[in-house]
C-alpha cells in the first residue's frame, strides 16, 4: 500500500486503514462508532441505497443515511467519504474534482452491475444521474486520505498513480 508522508495505520473494526495524521484520534473513534451504528442498522435490514451522485450525504448517530439534495445513495467510495464526513472529517477537497472523459462509461457500467438489486425508484433516479456528475475513484480516495485531509485533487491523483509508477 502507498504510504504518504504523515500517514499512520489505524484499526477500524476488524480491518486496518492508512490515514493521514491530519485526522485526530477522537475523530477516528467517532468514525468507529458510526460504522458500528451502520452495522446495527444493516442487521435490522436497513442499509444505505446505491447511487451515483455524492452531494453531501452523511450518517446520523443511529447509522441511518441522511441524503443530500439529490436524494442519491452511495457508491463504495462515497460510502467511506460519507462515514468520515458524518464526523466532521472531509477526506477530499470535493470541490476540486471534475468530470473526466471516462466517467460516463464507468457510471453506466457501475449502474448495470447493480440494476437487478435496486428498487424501481432508485433505478429511475440513477438513470437521471448517469449523463453527468463527478466520479470519485477508489485509488484517489485511498491515496488522498493517506497523505492529507482534506486532500486536493492533484495530490490525490498523484498518490493514486504512485503504485503504478513504482511498478514501472
Amino acid at each position: 500500500m502507498f504510504r504518504g508522508l504523515g500517514a499512520r495505520p489505524v484499526q477500524l473494526g476488524d480491518g486496518w486503514v492508512e490515514i493521514s495524521e491530519d485526522v485526530d484520534d477522537l475523530a477516528l473513534e467517532s468514525v468507529q462508532s458510526t460504522l458500528t451504528a451502520i452495522l446495527r442498522q444493516k442487521a435490522l435490514g436497513i442499509a444505505p441505497t446505491y447511487g451515483l451522485t455524492f452531494d453531501g450525504q452523511t450518517f446520523d448517530v443511529d447509522g441511518k443515511l441522511v441524503s443530500g439534495p439529490s436524494g442519491s445513495g452511495l457508491t463504495c467510495v462515497t460510502f467511506v467519504m460519507a462515514v468520515f464526513a458524518s464526523r466532521g472529517v472531509e477526506l477530499l477537497e470535493r470541490n476540486e474534482w471534475h468530470e473526466r472523459h471516462d466517467d460516463d462509461n464507468v457510471r453506466t457500467l457501475l449502474a448495470g452491475m447493480h440494476w437487478e438489486t435496486l428498487s424501481d425508484a432508485t433505478i429511475r433516479q440513477m438513470q437521471q444521474q448517469l449523463p453527468t456528475g463527478v466520479r470519485f475513484r477508489p485509488r484517489e480516495l485511498a491515496g488522498g486520505a493517506n497523505t492529507r485531509c482534506p486532500c486536493p485533487f492533484a495530490q490525490a491523483r498523484d498518490a493514486a498513480l504512485a503504485p503504478e509508477r513504482l511498478l514501472g
